[in-house]
């Protein structure tokens, strides 16, 4: 029975990881179709409103500057809420163009490699393991004042291999996997859950002062799931 409840729970866990991601998509179209054309529109209008007169008034230069930051903002969003990258480009540049928006946004160094491997897996995967990535990444920008982060992903012989390593403050990783009320162990232990279902594993490796790894292994049905670019 026990076991049951917990395949309902992670069930019910990836379910939801999978609707939030629907719902940033659908939110970040909406942003793109209307706020985003409608600020570009105005910023256009104004450009213009400059060149036909004398030159730019100062309040028309303001107008311009708080436009243009409006619609930087807008993109921003847009890119943070979708999973358009990860879509058109894959994994890889999706995870990477991940690490960049956190770098921005929160000034954590990141540094990714790859095998160049193009991965083909049902969307649903994708989205789990490009969200995996990501709170993993974001557990290491709330959790373990790093200064810096490096993220690798490789695939052989039908194994996905990912790792997210941070030159933190570490932890003890056997307390904190108990899923104590601490809030990293519950999210660690959330995305092993989330791993496992997926016929995966992961595994920590972290000390006090001497950083964090977290490595995942997920099978992939078939070898020729994996290319090499050319």
């Amino acid at each position: 029975m026990c076991d049951d409840n917990n395949k309902l729970l992670i069930e019910l866990g990836n379910r939801l990881v999978l609707s939030e991601e629907r719902e940033r998509h659908r939110l970040a179209d909406e942003l793109h179709d209307s706020t985003a054309q409608l600020l570009t529109a105005a910023l256009m209008q104004l450009d213009l409103t400059a060149k036909s007169n004398s030159g730019p008034t100062p309040r028309i230069n303001v107008a311009r500057e708080s436009l243009r930051n409006a619609v930087h903002e807008v993109r921003s969003m847009i890119l943070e809420l979708s999973s358009h990258v990860l879509f058109t480009c894959g994994l890889n540049e999706a995870v990477e163009s991940t690490a960049e928006h956190i770098e921005k946004k929160f000034g954590l160094k990141t540094q990714c490699s790859s095998d160049n491997s193009l991965i083909n897996l049902p969307d649903e995967s994708l989205i789990l393991l490009h969200r995996t990535v990501k709170d993993l990444l974001m557990n290491v920008v709330e959790h373990a004042n790093a200064t810096g982060a490096e993220f690798s992903i490789s695939c052989k012989d039908g194994v996905l291999e990912l790792s997210v390593s941070d030159d933190g403050i570490g932890f003890d990783a056997a307390s904190v996997m108990t899923l104590s009320n601490e809030t990293q162990g519950v999210g660690l232990f959330s995305i092993m859950k989330r791993i496992s279902a997926m016929g995966g594993s992961m595994n920590i490796e972290s000390e006090q002062e001497s950083g964090t790894s977290v490595h995942i292994s997920v099978p992939i049905a078939e070898c020729n799931t994996c290319r090499e670019k050319n």
